[in-house]
């Protein structure tokens, strides 16, 4: 199985608090992302002048964790940790960039498992193959 690419996304910080109500004459698009001068991550959910916005993350809000863990990747184990403990929410497993799923149990045909809040288990064990190496990333909130 070739790897999967995987792409990146840089935001820039716009020096304004949002919603942005006093920047008249834009018309945001849906599906717009920004993070505002509080550092907190907004998306547009409807085109307009000032569009319809919906706060992700900042004060308030959950914060939302994506973490690289391919270096746990030993090529011997299915069972992985995560820096932080999963707060809300439910964690998201993903294996060379495919979404694995809502956890359950591995015994029922989930491919995912959730230990506890910072341990989880996959139905495989990733592998590092002539130099290559299956790639883990979760998702989760803090």
């Amino acid at each position: 199985m070739a790897p999967q690419k995987l792409y990146e996304l840089k935001l820039s910080r716009w020096d304004v608090a949002w919603p942005p109500t006093q920047i008249p004459g834009h018309l945001w698009i849906e599906d717009t992302l920004i993070i505002d001068k509080n550092w907190d991550l907004w998306i547009c959910t409807a085109t307009g002048d000032p569009g319809t916005w919906k706060k992700l993350s900042g004060a308030g809000a959950t914060n939302f964790v994506a973490e690289n863990l391919t270096p746990q990747v030993n090529g011997t184990t299915n069972t992985f940790t995560t820096a932080a403990a999963r707060q809300g929410g439910t964690i998201r497993v993903f294996l060379n960039g495919l979404d694995k799923g809502t956890p359950g149990t591995l015994s029922s045909g989930a491919e995912v498992e959730e230990v506890d809040p910072t341990t989880f288990k996959l139905d495989l064990v990733p592998q590092k193959l002539n130099g290559m190496t299956e790639k883990v990333h979760v998702t989760y909130f803090v």
